[in-house]
């Protein structure tokens, strides 16, 4: 949450004058032009950030809540929360800066509709997944129906937005994410192996989480800085 917090609070604060002003002067391209700008520079850092939360997120928790009353078996446990919650991570954040949108058009009805529809599907994923899971995996899928939810009021806000705002030049914010991902998918390999090592050497502990994560966690974003650097993303730069 820390990278969440940090990344969306600093983007949307400096986007949301910028677009309520143009929101104001009738300025749709503007906008769009502002919120792709957004939208493809916060990626550059939540995209490494979930791929941390998903591979490392048991030895985070274990690290930090392994201790006194929590058990190992329960720090394990709220990793994989948290892995089903940094699933939703890059979502969550596009869906906030895609909220700023509609409201610097003084539109406030969309976005209530479009809250509606992702309560709904969150209740209805929640539902169906705490029926199918087995007891000690219906609280990982609370916090995945809860990712799910905003994946597709992402989605949905997005085909909105672009029939509502066309930008003057192409923003390429789609090519943007997925370069972004690919270069988390190969930042991937390293982390995992690296892990896998590091519980072998020192154990799945305290002691052996702190190991780990100390030691993948810079091994991938090394390896993602250099890949995104290769692929020319120049948000990355701007960041």
């Amino acid at each position: 949450s820390l990278p969440y917090a940090v990344v969306s609070v600093t983007v949307i604060t400096a986007l949301f004058p910028s677009m309520s002003r143009s929101g104001t002067e009738g300025d749709g391209p503007a906008i769009a032009r502002a919120l792709a700008d957004g939208l493809s520079l916060a990626a550059v850092v939540l995209v490494p950030a979930t791929l941390l939360l998903i591979l490392l997120g048991s030895p985070i928790a274990i690290l930090v809540l392994a201790h006194g009353h929590t058990t190992h078996t329960g720090a394990a446990l709220t990793g994989r929360v948290l892995i089903g919650f940094a699933v939703g991570l890059l979502p969550f954040s596009a869906f906030q800066m895609q909220l700023r949108a509609w409201l610097a058009v003084h539109d406030s009805r969309t976005p209530m509709i479009v809250n509606l529809w992702i309560t709904a599907l969150n209740l209805a994923a929640d539902v169906l997944l705490y029926a199918v899971l087995p007891p000690e995996h219906r609280v990982v899928g609370l916090a995945a129906g809860y990712s799910l939810s905003y994946a597709v009021g992402t989605v949905v806000f997005a085909a909105k937005l672009r029939g509502r705002f066309v930008a003057r030049q192409r923003t390429y914010v789609i090519r943007t994410h997925v370069r972004l991902i690919v270069a988390a998918c190969v930042a991937a390999v390293p982390i995992e192996l690296v892990a896998l090592a590091m519980r072998h050497a020192a154990g799945s502990g305290a002691t052996g989480s702190l190991a780990t994560v100390a030691v993948a966690a810079p091994a991938g974003v090394v390896t993602f800085v250099l890949l995104a650097r290769r692929m020319r993303i120049r948000e990355l730069e701007q960041l």
